[in-house]
């Protein structure tokens, strides 16, 4: 698990179901994410779809997922 505070987090995005039908308020009253990320949960509705136009027509937008796959660790 990762050491994080919620201090250090600048934002929590939401995406897919739970960030189209969802809102930030709602999660939190359920219990599913903690009252300290109220202000920084951010719905993004369902963006894999316009992550996936974004890598196919921008070279520099590919690298940059490739970027971000160098620095995933998995546990």
């Amino acid at each position: 698990t990762a050491e994080v505070d919620f201090e250090d987090i600048d934002a929590l995005v939401l995406a897919g179901g739970f960030g189209s039908h969802m809102s930030a308020e709602s999660a939190v009253t359920i219990g599913m994410l903690p009252e300290a990320l109220l202000g920084k949960l951010v719905c993004a509705g369902n963006s894999s779809l316009s992550g996936a136009a974004m890598a196919l027509l921008s070279e520099e937008k590919r690298q940059a997922l490739f970027e971000i796959q160098k620095k995933c660790r998995y546990q």
